[in-house]
């Protein structure tokens, strides 16, 4: 990747952040941007915190229907000969990490559960 995309990528990163702090997106994680090479394209992948229980689906509508908001605070913080074309796409990692970190927990909760019957057995 050239040393102007790389810059770019870093102001846009950095935009958004600000731009998801301004709309009050807290909840709003900006894992990666990829930038095409022409600069007229950029694939921004988000995911959530989950703290509010928002599916990625969810969030993906969301912040859909605020793209027009979201471009509109870009420009005030960046500016650009051509504004690229901005697609949000939503990690599905994080939800499966999530889910998988239930099932441990789940699996941790009755193995505690078994030695508390087994003490019990023995006394």
């Amino acid at each position: 990747m050239s040393i102007r995309l790389l810059k770019v990528k870093n102001d846009l990163q950095n935009a958004l952040g600000s731009v998801f702090i301004k709309l009050n997106l807290f909840s709003v994680v900006l894992k990666d941007i990829q930038i095409s090479k022409d600069l007229r394209y950029v694939n921004c992948e988000i995911a959530s915190f989950n703290e509010d229980h928002i599916t990625s689906e969810n969030l993906l509508k969301f912040i859909q229907k605020k793209e027009g908001l979201i471009k509109k605070e870009l420009k005030n913080y960046l500016s650009f000969k051509y504004f690229p074309k901005i697609r949000f796409v939503s990690d599905s990692h994080s939800e499966r990490i999530e889910s998988v970190t239930k099932i441990l927990d789940l699996l941790k909760d009755d193995s505690s559960v078994e030695i508390e019957l087994k003490d019990k057995l023995e006394d």
